[in-house]
Parts: structure tokens; sequence; C-alpha cells
């Protein structure tokens, strides 16, 4: 049964670095969201098997052990479940190539705040109008 807490969805940061990963969650919940932390690409499968429920957002570091971003977005891809989750990298390196053949978007660390705010805040709904009270 999925936790009671993710019924309007939840975010995945997959980051190696525990504080970089726990900073990002505690962000993303002091604006509004139900946020989770793994730390590789392997971890963030087991935690997307534990919840039965995927997440509306993966944010993704690029360099990690076990299973790094590029690792695990192939697998994602291929995965049916999963492939239509948005998902954001985060790199220290500027390589727009890299994004382009991951086929994602990505933020450059340090990871400016306002702007993974408002990303996560698109898909989790936030800044959208609710059903039937205007557009």
């Amino acid at each position: 049964m999925p936790h009671p807490a993710l019924h309007s969805g939840y975010i995945l940061v997959v980051d190696d670095h525990e504080d970089s990963r726990e900073l990002l969650v505690e962000l993303l919940e002091a604006a509004g969201m139900c946020a989770l932390g793994a730390k590789n690409g392997a971890d963030a499968f087991r935690v997307i098997e534990s919840i039965r429920e995927k997440p509306i957002l993966i944010v993704l570091d690029l360099v990690m052990p076990v299973m790094n971003g590029e690792q695990f977005r192939a697998l994602q891809v291929q995965d049916q479940a999963l492939s239509s989750v948005p998902t954001v990298m985060l790199t220290g390196y500027d390589d727009v190539e890299l994004a382009r053949r991951l086929d994602v978007p990505y933020l450059i660390k340090p990871v400016d705040a306002a702007l993974l705010c408002n990303v996560a805040k698109r898909c989790h709904g936030i800044d959208r109008p609710m059903p039937g009270r205007g557009s």
C-alpha cells in the first residue's frame, strides 16, 4: 500500500552525497512537496519498488557509485512505467551534449533552489489551475 503522505505524488532525489540529497529533499518539502531520497540509481529503483507508486519527478545526479545517472536513465527509458516520469539531471559539468543524449534537462550544481522548486511545482501540479475553477 502506498504511503499515505504520497497521495499527490512524490519527487525522488537521487544523489550519492548525503548532505546534498538531504538538503534538496528538505528544500522541496519546505516548498510543500513530498520528497524522498535515494543514494544511487540502484537504490532509486528499490525506493520506487517499495513505495509501489512512480514518482512525479526524478531529480538525478549524474556521477554516483553503483549505478550512475546515465545508467539509471538508460534503464528508466526502457521501463514502461517509469519512461514517462519527468527527469532532471544534476551535474557539476555544463555538458549540453550529454543532456541531449540522455534527453533530459539539467541543472548545474550548486543547484539554484528557486529554479528547482519551480520545476518541481510544475510537475507536482501546484502551479496548474484546479479542475472546475477556471483556467
